[in-house]
């Protein structure tokens, strides 16, 4: 199937609400009835939020899914029950990454055990737990985080000119650990050879940490 995205408009919140409660109410088994009617107007009002910036997938005509990124997190990430398993969420991931160079991170509910399968195989990585959802609920939430691909931790490096953060450099190694995660998920558009996580990228790690060691910004 051929997606192509692009942001969302106006008049697309009717529509993409309308697919939130389908993709909902397949998805999270553990949601009574009464917590979907509670959340859509919450949704609603999501979707309207210009700190939030939504994309729209679609393939054809059909509307297949849609994706809510800000500060590099996946605010929100649905596709259309009739559309499920064919790629249309790893895409919207993978465009997720696209428009920023660092770390990625989403939020998922811990009792949707399929939600958080599908990040655990691009890479993403449980780094903490809440006890209940933003709105006070006792539906434990899961922060997941992935580091961004390595040529994007490369650009950014030697585009900034000055030495990295420790914690930069953790994420050029965990990049390299989860790049063939990446490749067979097709996510590689922007650095597609798999040789890129080879020795060579392992050393260029290294070589950023000993410049933090020794202060230098060379």
């Amino acid at each position: 199937m051929e997606f192509q995205v692009r942001p969302a408009r106006i008049e697309d919140r009717g529509p993409l609400l309308d697919l939130w409660e389908r993709s909902v109410r397949r998805t999270h088994r553990f949601l009574r009835d009464r917590d979907v009617v509670t959340l859509r107007p919450l949704v609603a009002r999501e979707l309207a939020c210009d700190a939030i910036e939504w994309w729209v997938l679609e393939s054809a005509a059909d509307l297949v899914g849609f994706l809510g990124v800000a500060d590099e997190a996946i605010e929100g990430l649905f596709v259309d029950p009739e559309h499920r398993r064919q790629g249309a969420g790893r895409f919207l991931v993978a465009h997720a990454q696209l428009l920023g160079a660092g770390a990625l991170a989403v939020d998922v509910n811990e009792q949707n055990e399929e939600a958080l399968r599908f990040y655990e195989a691009l890479g993403f990585r449980v780094i903490g737990r809440s006890p209940t959802d933003w709105g006070g609920r006792g539906l434990p939430i899961l922060h997941m985080r992935r580091a961004a691909p390595l040529a994007l931790q490369q650009q950014r490096f030697r585009a900034s000119g000055g030495a990295p953060r420790i914690a930069d450099v953790a994420d050029i190694i965990e990049s390299c650990k989860c790049h063939f995660i990446f490749a067979s998920q097709g996510l590689c558009a922007i650095s597609r050879a798999p040789s890129t996580c080879t020795a060579a990228a392992l050393d260029f790690a290294s070589s950023e940490a000993s410049r933090i060691t020794r202060g230098s910004t060379g």
